[in-house]
């Protein structure tokens, strides 16, 4: 069995900054000091508009013309608006601890053998689902098909389609990061040993399967 802790931070950027851009304009990342190296840079999402009652009671909801079913944003400065300057660090793609193994048991001419591998703590950006503001023909998951908000279904923690596509206006946000922690069992095999088959021949006949099994929450490619 084997296991590695990861940590990674920035500690210095040359010539005195304390931050510097990467990724995309739509999907912004951030070298910043005391962070990871190019951490997810967006809007915290801190939940879903469910009525017109909640828009009405939110400034920043009134000026940028949101609806139930859109997201809600933390407003950093307090201004009542969504800007650059509300933007934070939401995560970041590295794997806090990797782990893997081998089984290998064997008795009486029988042998079983598996392979595991797993990764904990890390974050991917759904970058499909944040296309949706420029690429109309992108299809949806399942999982959001069968549950996103609407008026008969006010307690979804998925927005509705329509605050899916404008909410931010395809800025990156914390709904966009998801759980990447996977388990995968790599390879397992069982087979059993001949001796001497026929008076004369060692043999062996086995049954092995590649990634028959894994537990992921991620909705999105691998």
């Amino acid at each position: 069995v084997n296991g590695t802790f990861l940590k990674n931070e920035v500690v210095s950027i040359q010539n005195g900054v304390d931050y510097l851009l990467t990724g995309s304009a739509e999907f912004r990342q951030i070298m910043h000091v005391g962070y990871p190296m190019n951490s997810f840079y967006g809007y915290k999402v801190i939940g879903i508009y469910r009525s017109e009652a909640e828009v009405n009671e939110d400034p920043l909801a009134q000026k940028m013309g949101y609806k139930p079913g859109y997201l809600k944003y933390e407003d950093l400065d307090g201004d009542g608006q969504l800007t650059d300057k509300d933007r934070q660090v939401i995560g970041d793609p590295y794997p806090k601890f990797t782990y893997g193994g081998n089984i290998s048991v064997a008795w009486k001419g029988i042998d079983f053998g598996l392979t595991f591998y797993g990764v904990a703590g890390a974050k991917v950006l759904d970058a499909k689902a944040g296309s949706r503001n420029w690429v109309a023909a992108m299809n949806f998951t399942d999982a959001y098909a069968r549950n996103h908000w609407t008026d008969k279904t006010p307690d979804s923690d998925n927005p509705s389609v329509e605050g899916l596509i404008k909410s931010a206006n395809g800025q990156l946000n914390s709904w966009l990061i998801r759980n990447a922690d996977y388990f995968q069992i790599r390879n397992v095999q069982v087979g059993y040993s001949f001796s001497k088959l026929f008076g004369r021949l060692d043999a062996r006949v086995y049954i092995s399967a590649d990634q028959p099994f894994s537990i992921f929450t991620y909705e999105g490619f691998t």
